[in-house]
């Protein structure tokens, strides 16, 4: 799997319930 960065070298990361998967937060690392 290859990491995509944007322009400013992050990267998206998708956080989720662990229980549900409903998706909680989009945020860059």
């Amino acid at each position: 799997m290859e990491i995509k960065y944007d322009e400013n070298g992050l990267v998206p990361a998708i956080i989720q319930d662990a229980k549900t998967k409903t998706v909680l937060m989009l945020g860059y690392m």
